[in-house]
């Protein structure tokens, strides 16, 4: 039997509100979130059933079977032929959208309160099989 299709999003962590325009590489490190509440996070989307990655930055990515991103988000996530992730959900029935932010809503409110964002990435613009 195949083994079920897996999923990647990236989590991005809240972090306090800087002017980008003014991070150098001699403060980014202020601007990071703290290392023990980034592990936090990261464990807590282990226990939601995610496999997470490695924390780069303030993001990491987390891998699952779309059904768990359904328990989780209340989206069902679908990894199309021109490599975008649409919501294959009843309630998104004929929508061709790719999404790109997941809600939030649905998130544990102490993991909620320290996640900005969990997106999908679009696919490259550039490389093998982009080119006609």
């Amino acid at each position: 039997m195949p083994e079920p299709t897996r999923i990647a999003a990236q989590v991005v962590i809240a972090t306090p509100s800087v002017d980008v325009h003014r991070v150098t590489a001699r403060n980014v490190k202020q601007i990071l979130p703290d290392a023990n509440l980034s592990q936090r996070i990261v464990d807590a989307f282990f226990a939601l059933g995610f496999t997470p990655g490695v924390l780069v930055g303030n993001s990491f990515s987390i891998e699952a079977t779309p059904e768990v991103f359904h328990d989780v988000f209340g989206v069902f996530p679908h990894l199309d032929s021109d490599g975008r992730v649409r919501d294959r959900s009843p309630n998104a029935a004929g929508s061709r959208a790719a999404l790109s932010n997941l809600p939030l809503e649905r998130l544990p409110p102490t993991v909620r309160a320290l996640v900005k964002a969990v997106i999908f990435s679009e696919p490259p613009a550039f490389g093998p099989g982009t080119m006609p």
